[in-house]
C-alpha cells in the first residue's frame, strides 16, 4: 500500500497514544448500523436470502481443507452452494489465512495474513450495487498476482455520520473500469460494478471483497486488505467489519470448509 507514511504514522501514534487511531473511528460503525439502510449490494441478497459462510482459516487448510488460492476452489465452492441451496457463500472478517503468499503481503517483522474485508462468492457477471450515496474516488487495475485486479473504492459522506468514509470493492471485471470516472456520483442502489473471472480478478475464484474503511491515509490507487496479526488492533479501528453497516445475511451454516 503506498500510503502516505506520514498520515499512517500519525493514525498509528494516536492509536497508541489515545486507543482511537482516528476522529469518530469508535463512533462510526455503531452509528451506521443504527442509523442506515444499506442497499444490498447484490439482487441474490435481497429479501431473506440463504448464504453460508466458508473457513479459509489457516488451521483449516493446514488440516487439509482446500485453500482460496489453489486450482479448483472455484468448482468446489459452486459444488458447496448447491449442496446447502445457497446463492452465495461469505468469507470471514479477520480471518487469518495462508493463501496470501506474494511479495505483496511481506515486508515488516510480520507477514500480512488477516482479512480486512468480506467476501461474497458469487458467479462471474453478477452485478454490484452502491449501497449508499457515493462518490468514485479510486477505480483502478490493481493486477499483481493474487491482488485486487480491478478495484473501485467509493466514498460516502451522509448526514449525520460521525465522519466521511469508504468503501473497498476488489476483485470485478475489467469492463467495470470503463464505465467508472474519478468524482462520478452514485445513488443507493446503482449498479456500478460487475464480479470478475479468476483471469481478470487477480486470479482468484469468482467473488466480490468489499471493506468499510474510515481514512484513506493518502492511498490513491490500492488499500491494504490483509494486515499482520500482531497489528489487527490498530488495522480493525481503520477498517472496521463492514458486515453489520453493509447489512450482510446472516448464513444459515458457518465454519464450511473446502473438501480436496
Amino acid at each position: 500500500m503506498a500510503n502516505d507514511e506520514r498520515l499512517l504514522d500519525l493514525a498509528w501514534a494516536r492509536y497508541q497514544r489515545d486507543g482511537e487511531a482516528l476522529d469518530g473511528a469508535l463512533a462510526l460503525p455503531a452509528w451506521l448500523e443504527c442509523n442506515t439502510t444499506a442497499h444490498p449490494l447484490m439482487i441474490c441478497l435481497a429479501d431473506s436470502p440463504r448464504v453460508i459462510e466458508l473457513d479459509f482459516s489457516a488451521r483449516a487448510t493446514r488440516l487439509g481443507a482446500h485453500d482460496l488460492a489453489e486450482a479448483g476452489a472455484s468448482e468446489a465452492i459452486q459444488l458447496l452452494l448447491s449442496e446447502y441451496g445457497a446463492c452465495a457463500a461469505l468469507g470471514r472478517y479477520a480471518e487469518d489465512r495462508d493463501c496470501y503468499a506474494g511479495e505483496q503481503f511481506l515486508g515488516g517483522a510480520q507477514a500480512r495474513s488477516v482479512h480486512l474485508g468480506v467476501d461474497i462468492f458469487v458467479p462471474e457477471g453478477t452485478r454490484v450495487h452502491a449501497p449508499f450515496d457515493a462518490t468514485v474516488v479510486i477505480a483502478t487495475l490493481n493486477d499483481a498476482h493474487l491482488d485486487y485486479g480491478p478495484t473501485v473504492v467509493l466514498e460516502h459522506a451522509l448526514p449525520g455520520a460521525p465522519r466521511v468514509f469508504f468503501t473497498l470493492y476488489g476483485h470485478l471485471s475489467l469492463d467495470t473500469l470503463d464505465g467508472l470516472v474519478t468524482g462520478q456520483k452514485l445513488v443507493a442502489g446503482e449498479v456500478f460494478a460487475r464480479i470478475g473471472n479468476e483471469q481478470e480478478n487477480g486470479h482468484w475464484p469468482p467473488h466480490l471483497h468489499v471493506q468499510l474503511i474510515q481514512d484513506l491515509l493518502g492511498e490513491t490507487s490500492n488499500f491494504n486488505g490483509v494486515c499482520a496479526p500482531s497489528e489487527l488492533g490498530f488495522w480493525r479501528q481503520v477498517c472496521p467489519d463492514p458486515a453489520p453497516a453493509l447489512r450482510l445475511p446472516e448464513p444459515a451454516a458457518s465454519g464450511v470448509v473446502l473438501p480436496l
